[in-house]
């Protein structure tokens, strides 16, 4: 399991105004001197996604389940079912999508 955002992943969510990452995560580039790389961990993305939303005077939770192969993340009403549900076989990756998606939609 990815455990860290790609440095693209990572560039993406600081230009869109999230707080810098808190790891510095030291890689050795062959030949070269170790450098440290910013990375999301998923506490960390975790943290940015609200955990319940409210849309039309019901009130959806975060739930995250893992099935067979993928990551499912979406936001759940017992009565109306699921809002903006995301799957991938990272959960990292699918919580990166989901991050995005509240973004443009201004819910983040």
């Amino acid at each position: 399991m990815k455990q860290y955002t790609t440095p693209e992943q990572t560039a993406k969510l600081i230009e869109l105004g999230f707080e810098k990452p808190k790891n510095a995560l030291p890689i050795r580039e062959e030949n070269k001197a170790l450098v440290y790389q910013l990375r999301y961990t998923i506490g960390e993305l975790l943290s940015f996604l609200p955990k319940s939303i409210k849309v039309n005077n019901c009130y959806f939770t975060l739930t995250i389940i893992a099935k067979f192969d993928n990551w499912s993340v979406k936001y759940v009403d017992m009565s109306y079912g699921s809002q903006a549900y995301v799957y991938d076989v990272e959960l990292i990756d699918a919580l990166f999508t989901e991050i995005l998606h509240f973004k443009e939609e201004g819910v983040i």
